[in-house]
């Protein structure tokens, strides 16, 4: 079974230090999207800023939520998930959140689903996420889809 439902951090995750998509997570995104998987963002910045970078690298179409800290509590907090759950009605056991920072983590983890630790950003570490234990660790963009589909 793959997840029904993927979670995505902006900054770190999404968007690189020059604010664009980082390279290879366009046609990770549309492949998933094709699959029938949801996606959905989960971030600190503003909705208006969110949809402005979705909308510039030509994605926001794939994106069937996006909440973020101005509209709830911030990370992490996990109230950000809960709606998206809530308005996906997917299950916490088919949702998986990936992002770069401990409170990604945390607020999956708080929201019961599993999550991705996501270094690929220039500059991360993963010793910042031994003790938080997220169920995957990746490096590349590369390891990405293979990863969300051996669930």
């Amino acid at each position: 079974m793959t997840y029904k439902l993927v979670v995505f951090d902006v900054s770190g995750t999404l968007r690189n230090g020059e604010g664009r998509l980082f390279d290879g997570l366009s046609d990770v995104l549309r492949q998933l999207h094709q699959q029938g998987v949801q996606l959905a963002v989960a971030s600190s910045l503003s909705v208006g800023g969110i949809r402005r970078f979705l909308d510039d690298n030509g994605i926001e179409g794939l994106f069937c939520c996006i909440k973020s800290a101005d509209q709830t509590e911030p990370k992490p907090h996990p109230a950000m998930l809960k709606q998206i759950l809530l308005e996906t009605a997917i299950e916490p056991h088919e949702t998986i959140m990936i992002g770069d920072s401990p409170e990604d983590i945390l607020m999956a983890k708080a929201a019961g689903i599993a999550s991705i630790a996501a270094l690929w950003r220039d500059g991360a570490e993963v010793h910042q996420f031994i003790d938080l234990r997220p169920d995957f660790v990746l490096q590349l963009v590369s390891e990405l889809l293979n990863t969300l589909q051996q669930k």
